[in-house]
């Protein structure tokens, strides 16, 4: 078989496109014609990459089918005088009661406490399956979301494991539970409001026009983990879209040459950037810098933070140490922010969360909990601002992998998550569109995707609608340090 192959089309620069292609036999019969035919590389056939905004909203849900047998049942303290009657099934506790002290020292207490128990289950039982369902007071529902990330990474790690959070009411018969246990189908967070179950879902935010510029000129804005790379991108948007707002970056390193240099590239000028050493970490510390900008009459406009410690381990291979320190670094931070500025007239607390949170991530027990905890405490923190006990908009950003500004991915891990998730590393430009996004329209959590949109959508309708432990968008921190390192 020959062809014969005519230009049919050229591009404005005088290349040729298009074909006209004549395929002979060997006794010269003309056997197939193409006409206009062109090729291109298949990167440029795929669909344009865009931004997608994804809120989380609960949705009833039908009849599940049965769930699997639990092995292990954690109660609340409040559900303890129904143990005896729960007698016969799955081995059930009841997990220890929190001592007093702040939201943030109560859910690290709790994740470490599970933390080793779900090494010690694993390390005895793989790989027999382990199943846990964790019930809580559906009035207390929020703080233990935040386990949700150890489950989902614990389940990434180990498929022998999975886990579901079970919000119920907190007085209901020792019956009414066991059926709530038995059909709570395979979600890992569900939720019962009258007696009928929940689950959480994202869902896609119709696509929007650009968003106004959220930096105010008049006031400062205190950015925690200020010197990483979102610390600064975000740090050069605000000195660029205002004139006269001021920005302070906040790190737990002294100031050194190092620090000396990001204030000079960022404000050549002098004048609208500073940076403070203080660990968030420590309330003692938190107090003593926010009654220093009372005293200086500083306002202060907006927090983000963006602050972060990465260990990344597997969950048989991680210490309770180094656990509670990566959980500290974000979740006790944030709890002191808040409430050492919960009498200032913000217009928002910002936290730069992770789809770590909301997938799991392996390696990343501790920091899929934390981000998980992120999420979880501004939900309640915009109840209480709505209640007058706060001020300003309660926001969480879900992040994906940045193109630039976070940690690095190898090439193919890259070409991976877009193949199986449409998912592509988010360039800076987009997310700081994103963040401004997540101004404008206040939603608690907000999840930014940005890749192939259909692609995307179909990965996390299949990721739910299983009713399975969701896939992660790969495990990016295969590339990241394995000693402890500064996230953000």
């Amino acid at each position: 078989m020959w062809a014969a192959v005519a230009v049919a089309g050229r591009d404005a620069a005088g290349q040729a496109r298009e074909f006209d292609i004549d395929l002979y036999g060997e006794q010269g019969r003309l056997c197939a014609s193409l006409r206009g035919w062109c090729s291109a590389p298949m990167a440029a056939l795929e669909p344009a990459a865009v931004l997608d905004l994804y809120r989380w909203t609960w949705q009833g849900r039908g009849d599940a089918a049965q769930s699997a047998a639990a092995t292990q049942i954690w109660l609340a303290p409040c559900f303890a005088a129904l143990v005896p009657e729960l007698a016969g099934g799955a081995p059930c506790r009841v997990l220890p009661a929190q001592a007093a002290g702040s939201a943030a020292e109560a859910f690290e207490d709790l994740a470490a406490y599970l933390f080793a128990e779900l090494r010690q289950q694993l390390a005895a039982t793989a790989p027999a399956p382990v199943r846990w369902q964790l019930v809580w007071p559906l009035e207390e529902a929020g703080q233990a979301h935040g386990l949700l990330g150890l489950f989902k990474t614990a389940a990434l790690e180990h498929p022998c494991f999975s886990a579901q959070l079970i919000e119920v009411p907190a007085v209901l018969a020792a019956s009414q539970l066991r059926a709530m246990l038995a059909g709570a189908g395979n979600d890992s967070l569900v939720r019962y409001q009258d007696g009928r179950p929940e689950v959480l879902r994202p869902v896609a935010l119709p696509p929007a026009g650009p968003a106004p510029q959220p930096w105010m000129e008049q006031g400062s804005y205190a950015l925690i983990g200020g010197l990483g790379g979102i610390g600064r991108a975000i740090a050069a948007d605000i000195l660029a879209a205002s004139s006269q707002a001021r920005v302070v970056l906040l790190g737990r390193r002294p100031p050194s040459p190092d620090s000396a240099a990001v204030l000079a590239a960022l404000d050549p000028q002098g004048g609208r950037l500073s940076y403070v050493q203080l660990d968030a970490a420590d309330a003692g510390q938190v107090r003593q810098w926010t009654a220093g900008l009372a005293a200086a009459g500083e306002r202060l406009r907006g927090i983000v933070h963006c602050a972060g410690i990465l260990d990344d381990r597997a969950l048989l291979g991680k210490q309770e140490v180094d656990f509670r320190r990566v959980l500290q670094s974000k979740v006790r931070a944030l709890v002191n922010l808040d409430q050492a500025t919960a009498a200032l007239p913000l217009d928002f607390l910002v936290c730069c969360s992770s789809l770590s949170g909301a997938f799991g991530n392996h390696g990343q027990a501790d920091y899929a909990a934390a981000n998980a905890f992120l999420d979880a405490y501004m939900v309640q923190r915009a109840a209480r601002v709505a209640a007058g006990q706060a001020h300003g908009l309660s926001i969480s950003v879900q992040w994906p992998l940045w193109e630039e500004g976070g940690m690095r991915m190898a090439p193919a891990l890259v070409d991976a998550m877009r193949v199986r998730q449409g998912l592509l590393p988010l360039p800076q430009r987009s997310a700081l569109e994103a963040l401004r996004q997540a101004i404008a329209l206040g939603e608690p959590v907000l999840m930014p995707l940005y890749g192939q949109r259909q692609a995307m959508a179909a990965w996390l309708d299949a990721a739910f609608s299983a009713a399975l432990p969701a896939p992660a968008p790969l495990a990016w921190s295969r590339c990241a340090a394995r000693s402890p390192a500064l996230r953000a």
